[in-house]
């Protein structure tokens, strides 16, 4: 949407008290009560495309449990206590492995092998320290209360063409000092264990990951910057130029699943990321990312393979912080730095001498982020939950998910949809985004540089913003829900404190906005776009409110504005109204009786609310 200009040394990472919220009670001129109300979730229904991922995820976690019972070695099984030299896996087998080996292991093609790790040190200076040839099968067991490592200075700690198990109750330390911690090109599996990763590349690398019941601990730094994700799950180049035309979205390959799962990561690339789809339900996730930033120049678009909006961040105080419009003097993400990302699928085809011949990228699929469950604190540089790919979406139906980020909270390319759960994003450049956005239940806490929620498709057929349920809370410098096309308000509690400046506005959409449900609160400076109000509402123009200050509505609605506002604009409009019925409406220190109505209005001017009389004390000035 077509913006007035913002300024630019406006800072992104604002930390705003929250304000306080209370509904359905008596007035407060105490300046409003701590924010005690919570939306209750709404029923996750799921759309064919969240069908077609957890049914994938039902298909391969059915294995799990069984995955998690293989940990007792048979009674043919070879002992090997250390070596010096390096050692080869020949047979098929169950292999109990302790001390040290020097010379790093390896597992020739074909195998089916299960090693039993008891306090095993493998390690590598110049190879791969845990090398696997294809067509075979391996399974880790870290026996109970062992501690285990895997290290590599020279190549990767563990490297697989055939897919990899590993489970038990003890832990596992896998390192790289020059390449992926694990690095699997075939499926990965995680059931019980604790592994702690440290990697300049990749912590965890494969086709797909299968985690579950196990703790994850990942760091990926590099000198220049440029390391890797934490998580990483990427389909299989093409071999040949036949098998470029067949490739396409698929929920066989690229995803990560994580279930209950308690997952640390801290990388310089992206905490997450899958090439088709992430699913997670239950666990903790606490995800931190860090950017590594490059100066606006031909050299570095060229070398980093950015675009010129890319350079769109500015130096205040030390910190990038993210601006409207890119500008020569600015600076850019050399790479993606998300907190959890399902990426579009692309694919190099090389010859024998390792040089691209064909690249691309499958920009239409089913891509998708689903959350079902779990504790998140994610601190990103980029944005902190992202989908890439208009086919697919963002969905969270329940969970705890605090968010810190340079850029957006939650995003989407295609549709965001809030079920439920309790969101809380502290600091970002837009809170919740997507082509779509549905918002049907759930407690969401939006302090945002600009729009605090934006539906920011340009399909000029579909397009919406839509809250059916919740309570929503933003605090906005942009617009506070802003949809290019309509938006929709029909149930739910809506607060919105837009800015406190001219050019953006509470509520901003295309093709006007609706109100047929729920308690809607909106400030802002500027005039609102017209407004259908279907159900009763109350308003008035030209206010001036102090920080802590309550508007409310008595018996309705009570709450308190989280900064100043000056010339302001501001609307009630609720279910729990009724038209023609009077009621007292407080702003700051200033009460008047006032009529509600119903209907339309445009740019919101006060019609309902007639300056002059009544009790309250000082008006402030201009009512």
């Amino acid at each position: 949407m077509t913006k007035f200009f913002k300024a630019l040394s406006f800072i992104c990472v604002l930390v705003i008290a929250f304000f306080a919220v209370s509904c359905g009670g008596n007035d407060n001129t105490g300046g409003g009560t701590p924010i005690n109300e919570k939306g209750e979730n709404a029923e996750a229904t799921y759309t064919e495309d969240e069908e077609t991922i957890t049914g994938k995820v039902d298909e391969i976690t059915a294995g799990n449990s069984d995955a998690s019972e293989n940990t007792t070695a048979s009674e043919e099984a070879t002992t090997v206590e250390g070596q010096s030299a390096a050692y080869e896996i020949a047979a098929s087998g169950d292999y109990y492995l302790s001390g040290d080996y020097t010379g790093g292991i390896s597992v020739k093609k074909g195998l089916a092998v299960h090693l039993f790790l008891n306090n095993a040190h493998i390690s590598s200076v110049s190879d791969n320290a845990l090398s696997v040839k294809k067509n075979g099968s391996i399974t880790i067991t870290l026996v109970e209360n062992s501690t285990n490592a895997i290290t590599s200075s020279g190549s990767n700690g563990i490297s697989s063409n055939s897919p990899v198990v590993i489970n038990g109750a003890g832990t596992l330390t896998v390192s790289s000092a020059a390449k992926n911690g694990i690095k699997v090109d075939a499926s990965l599996t995680i059931v019980d264990a604790t592994l702690n990763i440290t990697a300049v590349n990749h912590g965890i690398s494969a086709y797909n990951v299968n985690a579950e019941n196990c703790t994850l601990n990942v760091i990926t730094a590099q000198a220049d910057g440029l390391a890797k994700d934490g998580i990483h799950a990427e389909i299989e180049d093409p071999s040949n130029e036949d098998e470029i035309s067949s490739i396409a979205w698929t929920e066989n390959d690229g995803f990560v699943i994580l279930r209950n799962v308690n997952y640390s990561a801290n990388v310089q690339g992206d905490g997450i990321q899958a090439d088709t789809f992430v699913y997670i339900n239950g666990g903790t996730y606490d995800i931190t990312t860090s950017a590594y930033f490059v100066a606006y120049s031909a050299a570095n678009i060229s070398a980093y393979g950015l675009e010129v909006d890319d350079f769109r961040y500015y130096v205040s105080g030390g910190t990038y912080l993210k601006a409207e419009n890119y500008n020569t003097r600015y600076y850019a993400m050399a790479q993606s730095a998300k907190g959890i990302k399902v990426g579009e699928i692309d694919y190099e085809l090389t010859d024998s001498d390792d040089n691209i011949v064909a690249s691309g990228e499958i920009t239409s699929g089913n891509y998708y982020i689903l959350i079902e469950s779990g504790t998140f604190n994610i601190n990103s540089a980029d944005d902190a939950i992202h989908t890439n790919g208009f086919g697919g979406g963002t969905t969270v139906n329940d969970g705890t998910i605090t968010i810190s980020t340079f850029d957006d909270g939650i995003n989407s390319d295609g549709l965001t949809k809030i079920n439920g759960g309790t969101i809380t994003i502290n600091s970002c450049y837009e809170g919740i985004e997507g082509a779509y956005v549905e918002i049907n239940g759930g407690t969401i806490n939006i302090t945002s540089f600009d729009d605090g929620i934006n539906a920011a498709s340009d399909n000029t057929n579909s397009e919406y913003l839509k809250i059916t349920g919740g309570v929503v809370i933003v605090n906005a410098e942009g617009d506070g829900l802003d949809s290019n096309g309509t938006l929709n308000i029909s149930g739910g509690k809506v607060y919105v404190f837009g800015p406190t400046n001219g050019g953006n506005s509470s509520i901003d959409s295309d093709k006007g906005s609706t109100i047929t449900g729920g308690t809607v609160v909106a400030i802002s400076k500027e005039i609102m776009d017209s407004i259908t109000c279907n159900k009763p509402y109350v308003s008035a123009t030209n206010v001036s409110l102090s920080s802590g200050n309550t508007i409310s509505v008595d018996g309705v609605v009570s709450v308190s504005v989280p900064k100043a506002y000056s010339g302001a604009t501001v609307i009630i409009c609720s279910e729990n109204l009724t038209s023609g019925t009077s009621y007292t409406l407080k702003l700051g220190t200033t009460s008047k009786t006032v009529s509600a109505k119903t209907g339309s209005q445009g740019g919101m001017g006060g019609g309902s609310f007639t300056p002059g009389g009544g009790g309250g004390g000082p008006r402030p000035g201009g009512w």
